[in-house]
């Protein structure tokens, strides 16, 4: 295996959500009533209102667990924050709102009488290893009223921050990526988010960082078990290093990017599992955990 000191960090996204159906309690409408102010700066990281959503930007770590254990923190601070609120502001007779992992949730317009900038979900365009053009991902909620999330990998080399610039090195790692992560994420999704894959999170979705890479594929839903997330990580460890030790083009041998592609758009589970199985059999790469989310709380909280 390569000598590449690896360093990784990940900025999800995700909602306070109330009732049922799900409704959005937006982030930037909780942050002004507790009176925090944007974004909020931790020891641990940095907690951003990003409209309805709120991201969580855990400090950067070369070991995976400290990595998860500062994730951990902040969703900590988030959920204080929000029983801040709900002290403040208690609604009978609804279901009180509450930090979720979903990967698409739909937005109640009324809350822009208060805030218009909660009617927009935008960001920068990505990039694609696959040459697809990547648009500005702009949605007027008012049109379309959903909000996606995600949960992308950085990864970076520790003392070569220029390691991921040259582009055919990047497109190889964000390719592989499709092929572990990306099938493993789809996998633990559980084609829980069709909506969000044809605009947010398409195969082979990426963008240069100074640190490193950031790969855009992964939704939130990886968030479901700290084990799960902690396993993508080491899952991206074993992808980067075996394309730095030059096993790519048997991985893409293995499964062409038309399979790969087609796979993660598709969310085919079937597919999904088969294709990964032979990825991880081929490549000695650890298999998902057999891990059955239970309450976040529980798992995150304690």
């Amino acid at each position: 295996m390569s000598n590449l000191n690896l360093t990784f960090g990940t900025d999800p996204e995700v909602a306070f959500v109330q009732g049922y159906p799900a409704s959005v309690l937006p982030a930037g409408v909780v942050y002004k009533n507790v009176g925090v102010t944007d974004p909020i700066t931790l020891m641990d990281g940095t907690i951003i209102a990003d409209g309805a959503a709120m991201e969580f930007q855990p400090q950067a770590a070369m070991d995976i667990q400290e990595l998860v254990d500062n994730l951990r923190s902040l969703i900590k601070y988030g959920d204080d924050m929000l029983n801040t609120y709900l002290q403040r502001n208690g609604r009978p007779g609804r279901e009180s709102p509450d930090i979720v992992f979903m990967p698409e949730v739909p937005i109640d317009l009324s809350w822009c009488d208060e805030d218009p900038d909660l009617a927009v979900f935008g960001c920068s365009p990505d990039q694609s290893a696959y040459g697809e053009e990547c648009r500005p991902g702009t949605i007027d909620a008012s049109k379309h009223p959903w909000r996606y999330f995600g949960c992308h990998i950085h990864i970076g080399v520790f003392g070569d921050a220029r390691h991921f610039q040259n582009e055919t090195v990047m497109h190889d790692n964000i390719k592989a990526l499709d092929r572990t992560v990306g099938l493993a994420s789809t996998i633990i999704s559980d084609n829980k988010d069709a909506r969000r894959r044809a605009i947010y999170g398409r195969p082979g979705v990426y963008r240069h960082q100074p640190h490193g890479l950031e790969y855009r594929t992964p939704s939130n839903m990886i968030l479901r078990s700290p084990e799960w997330l902690g396993y993508i990580f080491q899952l991206a460890d074993h992808t980067v290093h075996l394309v730095e030790d030059g096993v790519y083009p048997e991985l893409a041998a293995l499964v062409p990017d038309e399979l790969v592609v087609a796979t993660l758009r598709s969310g085919n589970m079937e597919i999904a599992r088969e294709t990964f199985s032979r990825v991880a059999t081929a490549f000695s790469l650890p298999e998902i955990p057999d891990t059955t989310p239970v309450n976040w709380r529980v798992e995150w909280l304690t």
